[in-house]
Parts: C-alpha cells; structure tokens; sequence
C-alpha cells in the first residue's frame, strides 16, 4: 500500500483553496498550451506548474502555499 501523500492544508479552507486550485489550473493550462506549441512534452512538467503557481499565489493573493513537492520530501514526482 503506496503512504498517502500531504497537501498543503491552506487546500482545504473554502476560499484559500478555491484560489489554490483556479490558479494552479490555470497555469497547467498555460504550462501544456506552451508545450503543445514547442510541439514536445516533458517529465517533470509538473515541477514547472507548482513553480509559477507559487509564485502567483504569493505575488498576486499573499499565499505562501506549499507544493506537492515540498509536502512530501522523500517522494519522487515527474
């Protein structure tokens, strides 16, 4: 059985969360619209994604939001 992994608990607050994931969508949006147009996909593409996010997120709304990444140390994403 696989250990669950963690999320940022700001995910779960009704108002910090829905901002969360509208802007983590749309960059995932932005992310695969820009690699459609080098016409390649890459691993780790993900890691790409939570960096702007976070970056949005602090910048733009004042949340210091924790990646999937930064949740779950000793878990390889790609």
């Amino acid at each position: 059985m696989l250990p669950k992994k963690e999320h940022d608990p700001q995910e779960d607050d009704p108002v910090k969360g829905e901002v969360i994931r509208r802007v983590r969508e749309s960059v995932l949006t932005t992310v695969r619209d820009e690699y459609r147009r080098a016409r390649k996909l890459r691993a780790g593409s993900c890691h790409v994604v939570w960096k702007r996010a976070k970056e949005i997120l602090l910048r733009e709304h004042g949340i210091d939001w924790k990646t999937p990444q930064e949740m779950n140390l000793h878990t390889r994403f790609d």
